[in-house]
């Protein structure tokens, strides 16, 4: 899929229940690049027993009734710069769940996306499962009242967790399970109700608590300022942290010319 917009499908009176996209099958593979999957009643796309899963530049938005991305048993699980918002689901992982699959998850932004009856709200990694999330920024994620993982929850298997960004979530990173394997650094967290449940301490000496200034994250602008600590000229030693980088900064007040600006862009 390229450039498509799949979204509406569905009724809760379906038998059996589908999602708007299903593929499964050893041997074949799936890749959706710049394509918007929007208020499809039943989930986005389930995919399991493939070879390969890409998803590059897409977007999941406002699914309800189901998650908006569920992927089992999958060899080779790459997901990129894609947006998921305002998904929710009635069990866990409102945005993404995965199952005993190798899977890279960088640079996407998980927004408002919540679980409405367990733990999980954005992303829930199962067992069996081999993961990497990396410089992934995780707004408002939510789960209910005494539950865990609004941004990521580890039920299983082993993820590596660096540079992420999460900003008012709910118990953000959760791993409740002792047969979890971990690592995990240069993450950053600001005005969570939890930063970690469950997560061990050496796993959290290289992360920040500081506010990553958002551009206008109102807006779902989450670009952030020149002076953030998630920036790479800020973060000690960390990089980029989260899915964006620089988008606005302190406005000068001192007259210049315009061949000076330019000039400040030349090596």
């Amino acid at each position: 899929l390229e450039d498509c917009v799949v979204s509406d499908n569905g009724s809760l009176s379906d038998s059996p229940l589908h999602p708007a996209v299903r593929v499964d099958g050893i041997g074949h593979s799936f890749e959706a690049v710049r394509t918007r999957f929007e208020d499809n009643r039943l989930g986005g796309v389930v995919a399991s027993g493939l070879d390969s899963f890409v998803l590059e530049d897409c977007e999941f938005v406002d699914h309800k009734g189901s998650r908006a991305l569920s992927v089992s048993d999958c060899s080779d699980v790459a997901i990129r710069g894609s947006l998921f918002l305002r998904n929710a689901a009635g069990g866990s992982g409102g945005g993404l769940t995965v199952t005993r699959s190798d899977a890279t998850v960088e640079f996407c932004t998980f927004a408002y996306d919540s679980s409405r009856g367990s733990n999980g709200g954005a992303i829930d990694l199962r067992a069996g499962t081999t993961t990497t999330a990396a410089n992934n920024t995780f707004y408002r994620c939510h789960v209910p009242v005494s539950s865990i993982g609004s941004a990521i929850l580890v039920n299983g298997g082993t993820l590596t967790a660096y540079g992420n960004v999460a900003v008012e979530c709910e118990r953000a990173f959760a791993a409740p399970v002792a047969t979890v394997t971990l690592d995990s650094g240069c993450n950053l967290f600001w005005g969570n109700t939890e930063n970690y449940s469950f997560w061990p301490e050496e796993a959290t000496l290289t992360d920040i608590v500081a506010d990553p200034e958002f551009c206008n994250p109102g807006l779902l602008d989450f670009t952030v300022r020149d002076s953030s600590p998630a920036s790479s000229a800020n973060s000690g030693g960390c990089g980029q942290i989260g899915a964006h980088g620089v988008g606005c900064g302190s406005v000068s007040i001192k007259p210049t010319t315009w061949g000076r600006i330019k000039n400040s862009y030349r090596e």
